[in-house]
């Protein structure tokens, strides 16, 4: 149940908000009629349906190594097993950077950044610039190099 006061809220089933009020006077609201007929569905709009579905992913606990799944729009989540802050968040490094990194996110190093770090832990990660430290990647770690031949 939402809080009484409330402005808008957020549908459970969409995400997207709403207002709470009453509807506007000029607004028409259609009400089902009992022994009315719904009229049937297309295919189109029945595999419509599969796309618009919230999407998920299974993330593991760093500290537990507990499984568990988290929607694809979340930036974070807590270890229902220990509960362990969970960062998802992709990081693009473009300037100087140093701070530990431990995400279930990307990493992305661009050519400019400049990444020194004791420990960095990800799911993947693209390195194109410096980086100076421990890199832990889950998934993969693609290393961009120039090379200059004199």
């Amino acid at each position: 149940m939402d809080y009484a006061a409330a402005k808008t809220t957020m549908c459970r089933q969409c995400g997207r908000h709403f207002s709470t009020t009453a509807p506007k006077a000029g607004l028409q609201i259609r009400t089902k009629e009992f022994g009315s007929v719904a009229p049937e569905q297309s295919g189109f709009r029945k595999i419509e349906g599969l796309w618009n579905r919230q999407r998920s992913r299974v993330v593991a606990c760093f500290e537990c190594k507990r499984k568990h799944e988290a929607s694809e729009a979340a930036t974070s989540t807590n270890c229902p097993g220990c509960s362990a802050h969970i960062d998802l968040r992709d990081y693009k490094i473009t300037t100087s950077f140093s701070r530990s990194i431990r995400t279930r996110g990307e990493i992305h190093l661009t050519a400019k950044g400049d990444l020194s770090s004791s420990s960095v832990i990800c799911q993947s990660a693209l390195i194109e610039g410096k980086l100076r430290g421990n890199l832990q990647c889950d998934e993969t770690a693609t290393i961009m190099t120039l090379l200059l031949l004199y």
